[in-house]
């Protein structure tokens, strides 16, 4: 595989999409079928080689969650699709949209950073507040409660 658009922002460091991926709460899965395109907003997670669409547990989590009763797991579809080396495509840019010369001189230009930032964790309605928030729960609070920290790493995700 390869990019045709804008080939010199490709990245092909599996390391980097792992990043990237892990960082992310939701994505579009998009295909091409009968020569047409088709783009689906979808939650996902990353376990090791490989993402995870819907379902309604995470790999690593079934100690630390309600038990799901087996009608319930019956109707559950997850859909596991393995991250293979050269069948992916990754793309970034670093820096501004467009150069400021390249605008007429009263219109603004520029981005705005976006983040994802976690609250404090609330017990569910009539649980002990006292029980502790499992490991999970504090990993994913942990990566994005300074939200600013990882721009400077990584300008220009898209």
């Amino acid at each position: 595989m390869r990019l045709t658009r804008k080939p010199d922002r490709a990245v092909d460091h599996r390391a980097a999409l792992d990043a990237f991926l892990d960082e992310q709460l939701s994505g579009v899965l998009a295909t091409v079928h009968e020569g047409r395109p088709h783009v689906i907003p979808i939650v996902y997670a990353r376990d090791g080689d490989r993402l995870l669409f819907h379902g309604s547990t995470v790999p690593g989590r079934n100690a630390e969650i309600v038990p799901v009763a087996s009608r319930d797991a019956a109707r559950t579809i997850t859909l596991a699709l393995p991250i293979v080396d050269g069948h992916w495509l990754m793309k970034t840019r670093q820096g501004p949209l467009a150069r400021a010369d390249e605008a007429p001189d009263d219109v603004w230009m520029g981005t705005v950073s976006l983040h994802v930032v976690a609250g404090d964790p609330l017990p569910s309605t009539g649980q002990d507040p006292a029980l502790p928030v499992p490991a999970s729960v504090r990993r994913f609070m942990a990566a994005r409660t300074n939200p600013g920290s990882r721009d400077a790493d990584r300008p220009g995700m898209v």
